[in-house]
């Protein structure tokens, strides 16, 4: 049986066997979650967010009659807001002061003793594997069944989205996000998403790190689902809205685009400027599109990805402190370490363009990727010139 917490959270599971429970039950259990947590309570304190975020999520499979319920609706409200806080809390903890396993000290006796200490680890980590599986395959259930109710029952609402949102974070199991993902490609919902700047709206403390993985994607899965969509043209509604219009593409600041077409083109910017065949390759993949009436140009689709990838910021994997000062371009120790230069800035997520100069070092980047394939290099070079980059 699952520990006495959770029972707390059954009238909100969409798995549970007790009839009856209802709108009222809902919001009844939303309610106390809401009164223990404020309290301070024993009881709901040690219970990880994610798992408590799923129980949030979880109203919205069980009707629209259920969500809809003003009880309800409050309830899942406020506790969104505090447990996405603490998601990035805990996601800003965890790099600062990892948690180190049984073996960071070594193990200090004779050999048969090192041996029983070996297979003592390999056990407990053989068993937390399998924990980890389970909560995987059960996130991803939870992530597939809440994205297709939203295609179909949602109608947009706000809040509904935002759960969405929060199942494709950087911390989310990476099954359960090529679920959601698969389940919102499938459903044609990309654009009902709402944009970065909504659910993570301070950048400079380092927000966006709850989306936003610092280094680019590094699940293999997840990278080739973002390139198959900018290929495809899955995500040309969300990016081609972003897209400024012939004439203002030196304008200062463009849409924001949704969540999705950033996710994909922070992946596809890391995976470009990487270097190695996989960035020669996710290059070739962006501009694979043709212009549909014939003149032989890029795809407006292609062309707004390829401009959402030159105003797109790298990150670098390392303390979030340091990538906060990045971000808000604070100077360094000596007070003019970043003070020539202005920071690239949250770039297109935030409808932000980088300065010119930025611009034209990502360009340089872009072509310099393909400089063992000539032909590739000129077609990109077009590409750039076209979008006047």
């Amino acid at each position: 049986l699952p520990p006495l917490p959770y029972w707390l959270l059954a009238p909100c599971s969409p798995k549970s066997s007790v009839a009856g429970w209802g709108a009222e039950g809902a919001a009844g259990a939303l309610a106390m979650l809401l009164a223990l947590e404020y309290s301070g309570s024993l009881v709901t304190r040690d219970l990880p967010a994610d798992a408590k975020l799923a129980s949030v999520s979880g109203t919205f499979c069980l009707g629209r009659d259920v969500w809809t319920h003003a009880g309800v609706a409050a309830a899942a409200a406020t506790l969104t807001d505090l447990y996405q806080e603490r998601l990035a809390t805990e996601l800003s903890s965890s790099v600062v002061n990892p948690r180190m396993g049984n073996s960071a000290y070594g193990f200090a006796g004779d050999a048969r003793t090192e041996s029983l200490a070996s297979a003592h680890r390999a056990n407990e980590l053989s068993a937390k594997g399998g924990e980890r599986d389970a909560r995987a395959v059960s996130a991803a259930r939870l992530a597939e069944a809440l994205c297709e109710k939203f295609v179909i029952e949602s109608f947009g609402d706000r809040l509904f989205a935002r759960h969405v949102a929060l199942q494709l974070r950087a911390g989310a199991p990476a099954r359960a996000r090529a679920a959601a993902w698969n389940a919102l490609r499938e459903g044609v919902a990309f654009h009902l998403l709402p944009p970065l700047a909504a659910l993570a709206p301070r950048p400079e403390r380092g927000d966006s790190l709850l989306f936003l993985p610092p280094g680019g994607e590094r699940d293999p899965e997840m990278l080739e689902l973002y390139l198959k969509a900018l290929e495809s043209g899955a995500l040309d509604r969300c990016l081609l809205a972003a897209l400024p219009n012939d004439g203002d593409e030196k304008k200062k600041s463009v849409v924001v685009p949704p969540l999705p077409a950033v996710l994909a083109l922070h992946a596809a910017t890391h995976a470009a400027l990487g270097g190695g065949t996989r960035a020669t390759a996710t290059i070739r993949r962006v501009l694979s599109r043709v212009a549909e009436d014939g003149s032989g140009g890029l795809h407006p689709g292609a062309r707004a990805a390829l401009v959402g990838m030159v105003h797109t910021p790298l990150t670098q994997r390392r303390r979030p402190a340091v990538a906060r000062a990045a971000a808000a371009g604070v100077r360094g120790a000596a007070g003019h370490a970043f003070e020539a230069q202005k920071p690239f800035g949250p770039g297109a997520a935030y409808g932000e363009r980088a300065p010119e100069s930025d611009v034209h070092a990502r360009r340089t980047g872009l072509l310099a990727a393909c400089v063992d394939h000539p032909e590739l290099r000129a077609r990109l070079r077009e590409a750039l010139d076209q979008s006047c980059l």
